[in-house]
């Protein structure tokens, strides 16, 4: 994976259009990401490959099924060898069918999938295996192959989700990208096969930072432009209030830990000398963080703007919408900080500790994982305490632990302190509780401590945005007259003539109220 790939997933550009980067990603990271390890071995793929990364062929990653998700190991979807040497492909059950890959006929371009499948050798189940298949040709669907369209998503570009199902679909040896032979364990072997989908979840999520740049961006000219009368009577920008600013800088300090963050954790997940499931551990708690801080910010922001924040065309409610579909691609964040926070609490590994042990972020991390190992020591990860105590903080367990993560890449990355210590309150304020009941800190403590990081910062508003440089990737209306003008009149007009209702209170001969 080149420093280009990476890059390529914090572009502004991606944030402006939520159905070509959907494709974007799946085409060059999950399908010729599969691809590429079997080129070296397989010379017919050479061709393919190319195609797809030139997008002469369209790719699509088959690998869920309407009742598989994140347990897609235990997908029904089959793939039985025959005496010839090909393959049946066969969908079995209608909760077998593939879940919301774009499989349906588009651009005239010819349409590949790699599809997971259970292999079947003479009536033995030996594992889940990729296969390259044909699903249509860019104007019909391959024979024996069935795809459904499914309704848009709401607030997001349509990508055209599809449910598809394969009728006995015949398949040549070739189609198969591994060997038949029974291999090491079946979830282990599972797990390296879809090795794609971890790199994704770290990759896709990084999407957050550019969403968040234009967020700041647009919230912070709005709230230039936008006067209201003062307690003196006279015109002020909306930004001249606490309320306005906090949000602002909150999403900016947010947005320079986030790339410190990124930067730290893409060194981690490439570094093969590192335990593998340190380094997922370590992109699981990034996106946690980044699905979280973004989400939290748009809402936020959006809000401040008023009815002008609820529509599309400012950009927060699509931004939003599409990362909501990122929390759950390539891994849902709930169910991913279970498992991570369960291994963890439960001493099968360890992620990197704090370099700044004293931090406030760093002893909160230390001390609920200290309270939650307590229970997995004393009643077991799979006992009705534990489900009971601890799943239902795991998410806020691995947050924590990416707060404290993103905190240290930043301080150690020396992104202006105030901003840092406004990053560190917006975290504290997700668990204040915590910070009071150990006697860390208390609540008036934090809001002196956040109000003088605010102070800090504001002489600096107007260059921190102009560095985002996200200007060309911002369409909202609202961030000058200029757009505003022009985007009312581009508006249906609605004119006539008509005298509308006429009540007895409309009638022109009507007495004139008296006072």
């Amino acid at each position: 994976m080149s420093k280009e790939f990476w890059r390529l997933h914090i572009n502004p550009i991606l944030c402006l259009d939520g159905a070509a980067t959907t494709l974007l990603t799946i085409q060059y990271n999950l399908v010729a990401g599969t691809l590429g390890p079997f080129v070296g071995a397989r010379e017919d793929l050479k061709g393919l490959l190319q195609d797809i990364m030139s997008f002469k062929v369209i790719g699509q990653f088959c690998l869920t099924e309407v009742g598989h998700g994140l347990d897609a190991f235990n997908l029904e979807t089959t793939a039985t060898i025959l005496e010839d040497g090909q393959f049946d492909l066969h969908t079995p059950t209608q909760n077998a069918a593939k879940y919301m890959p774009p499989t349906i006929p588009v651009l005239g371009l010819p349409c590949v999938a790699i599809v997971f499948a259970r292999l079947i050798v003479k009536g033995e189940h030996r594992g889940i295996r990729p296969f390259i298949v044909p699903l249509n040709d860019g104007h019909n669907m391959c024979h024996g192959v069935e795809a459904k369209l499914l309704p848009s998503r709401g607030g997001s570009q349509r990508v055209n989700h599809s449910i598809t199902s394969f009728h006995h679909v015949k398949l040549p040896c070739t189609a198969l990208l591994e060997t038949c032979e029974p291999r090491g364990t079946p979830h282990e072997e599972f797990l390296k096969s879809i090795w794609r989908v971890s790199v994704g979840g770290l990759a896709l999520a990084s999407i957050a930072i550019p969403a968040l740049k234009i967020a700041a961006h647009i919230a912070t000219r709005y709230s230039l432009r936008r006067m209201v009368r003062g307690a003196t009577g006279s015109l002020v920008p909306v930004l001249s209030f606490s309320t306005q600013q906090l949000p602002i800088f909150t999403c900016l300090a947010q947005i320079l830990v986030l790339e410190a963050c990124y930067a730290h954790a893409v060194k981690v997940f490439v570094d093969k000398k590192v335990d593998q499931c340190v380094r997922q551990g370590v992109a699981t708690c990034v996106k946690a963080i980044m699905v979280q801080h973004c989400q939290a910010s748009h809402l936020a922001l959006s809000e401040r703007c008023g009815a002008q924040g609820l529509f599309s065309y400012n950009q927060f409610v699509s931004q939003h919408s599409e990362m909501r579909g990122v929390a759950i691609a390539e891994g849902d964040v709930l169910v991913c900080s279970i498992r991570l926070a369960t291994e963890i609490l439960i001493g099968r590994y360890e992620l990197p500790s704090s370099p700044n042990p004293d931090s406030l972020l760093s002893k909160h991390e230390q001390g609920i994982l200290n309270e939650n190992t307590a229970v997995a020591t004393m009643y077991g990860h799979r006992s009705d305490t534990f489900a009971s105590r601890v799943l239902p903080q795991c998410q806020a367990i691995v947050e924590a632990i990416g707060h404290r993560m993103a905190y240290d890449a930043a301080l150690a990355d020396g992104i202006p302190d105030s901003l840092l210590q406004l990053y560190a309150c917006s975290a504290i304020k997700n668990d204040m509780a915590w910070y009071v009941e150990n006697k860390v800190l208390s609540r008036s403590e934090l809001v002196g401590m956040e109000g003088a990081a605010l102070e800090a910062a504001k002489p600096h508003l107007r260059r921190w945005i102009e560095e985002l440089r996200v200007d060309p990737y911002v369409k909202a209306p609202i961030t000058s007259d200029r757009k505003w003008f022009e985007f009312v009149g581009k508006l249906n007009v609605f004119r006539g003539e008509a005298r509308g209702y006429g009540g007895n209170w409309a009638r022109r001969d009507a007495k004139v109220a008296r006072l």
